[in-house]
């Protein structure tokens, strides 16, 4: 297990990444958009693809460079948990899936959050090597504490799989991001 609670204070990348980080589910995420997606999601262009949970509707994802990149859904009718199943190129160069996740940290920390804990640690994204970060945070002191749960991994393009949920929500939508990660899958198209 790896701790990072010094590298907040040395990394630097401006977003504004609050309404992301803080807005359950983000209006930008699924407002107006028609819940389209069951069973499952294939990218062809970006090598993958994931299975959504039974009884649950995803989003298509647009991208700038492609016609999607991913999927988001999100989870119960309380709306305060939901997961962003997505792919990119690797446009920040990054060398290794841990690139990313420090990448997706600053991405918090510029969102000025209160940043609890951080927990990094090597897993798997189907067949390819990854790593697990889990954020506990708050989005103002003596608020609501949320948790974000994110692996990621590198091979052609960045890959990840996130859950964004109130702490309180943390084991209920855990169902559905482990649903999601075990079907997950690199297309290898050599």
């Amino acid at each position: 297990m790896l701790q990072l609670f010094a590298l907040f204070a040395i990394l630097g990348v401006a977003l504004d990444g609050q309404n992301f980080a803080c807005s359950f589910p983000p209006s930008d995420l699924a407002e107006g958009r028609k819940a389209d997606l069951r069973d499952e999601y294939w990218n062809g262009a970006l090598q993958y693809s994931a299975r959504i949970p039974p009884g649950m509707a995803g989003h298509v994802l647009p991208g700038s460079d492609l016609p999607q990149h991913g999927f988001d859904l999100v989870i119960g009718t309380s709306r305060t948990s939901y997961i962003v199943v997505w792919a990119e190129a690797n446009s920040f160069a990054s060398t290794s899936a841990i690139d990313e996740a420090i990448r997706s940290m600053r991405y918090l920390r510029d969102a000025r959050v209160n940043i609890e804990s951080v927990d990094i640690k090597q897993s798997q994204l189907g067949t390819l090597p990854a790593v697990r970060l889990v954020v506990t945070y708050s989005c103002s002191p003596g608020k609501d504490r949320f948790i974000m749960d994110s692996t990621i991994a590198l091979k052609r393009a960045v890959y990840s799989v996130t859950l964004y949920t109130h702490s309180t929500q943390f084991d209920k939508a855990s169902a559905s991001l482990q649903f999601i990660l075990k079907s997950w899958k690199y297309i290898d198209q050599r």
